[in-house]
Order: C-alpha cells, then structure tokens, then sequence
C-alpha cells in the first residue's frame, strides 16, 4: 500500500539568495580585500621531496629582495611552541606506530611532501612569493622502504 508523502514547499522552487546582489555588482568584501598600515604577507616554503634530510637553508637571496622583512626557519623559532603542533590525522588506526613530536617547521627532515621548512614575510605579496621561490634547501634524500619484508629484517633501520 503506497502513502502519500508530503515534500517540502521549497524542492523544486527557486530560493532568492541574499548574497547576490552584493557579489553580481562588486560590492562583496573578502579577506584579501583588506588593507591595514603594516600589513604583512608570507609564504611557506616547503620541500619537495618526501622523505629527506635537510643539510641547511640558504635564504641570502630571499632576503636581498627588497621588502622582504624575515625569513623563518626552524632554528628561529625554536622553543617558542610550548607544545608538539598535532596532525591532521590519528595514528590510532595504525598498529604499533609512535606519534613523535613534531614543530611548526621541519627542523632536521622532512617526512612528506609539502613538509614546511621555511617562512618568508615581507610587505608585498607577491614579492614574498617570489622571495620565497629563491629560498635554497639543502636536502639529503633518503632511501624509501618499498618493500614490507624489508622492515622486518634484524638490519633494518628503526624511524625515529
């Protein structure tokens, strides 16, 4: 036996959206709009590679721009976080893994790709951009475990 249901008014119906007006004749505001007096922009610097040393960061460049305020790196702001930064995921689901510490910027390697390792702040963004595309890293790439019997074996190294 079928029964009737009652679908709301509005399926079907065309909604008259609040936002429109503003956006259709440029009267919408956004974060990027805004402009206060000492206003400054950054740009992470992030590696490549996703399992690797870093052997340092050369940043002369960088900072040869001019405009550029700062570049930020790991020993710069050390002691500074009064705790570990968390990750975006949980390790609870995995087995026997150990959720080590870790900064805002990778400090002696990077574990993926995209890992931070630097920051550039200057007054222009598109300076600091640039700036930050002339910071050189000095990374040792690391050899990956690509097979799973390999970490089982008694000379395998252990990640730290």
């Amino acid at each position: 036996m079928a029964t009737s249901v009652k679908t709301p008014r509005m399926l079907g119906q065309p909604i008259k959206r609040r936002e429109d007006p503003r956006l259709i004749t440029g009267a919408g505001q956004f974060l990027d709009d805004i402009s206060m007096p000492g206003l400054l922009h950054m740009a992470v610097v992030r590696s490549p590679y996703g399992h690797a040393r870093v052997n340092g960061i050369d940043a002369t460049a960088a900072l040869a721009v001019p405009g550029i305020v700062a570049v930020v790196t790991a020993n710069d702001i050390e002691g500074e976080l009064k705790t570990p930064m968390p990750y975006e995921f949980g390790w609870q689901p995995f087995e026997n893994v150990n959720d080590f510490a870790r900064g805002a910027l990778a400090t002696d390697k990077v574990r993926y790709v995209g890992d931070p390792v630097a920051v550039v702040v200057g007054e222009d963004r598109y300076k600091v951009r640039d700036a930050a595309a002339l910071v050189v890293l000095r990374q040792l790439l690391q050899r990956a475990q690509l097979r799973s019997r390999w970490p089982s074996r008694p000379t395998a190294r252990r990640l730290k």
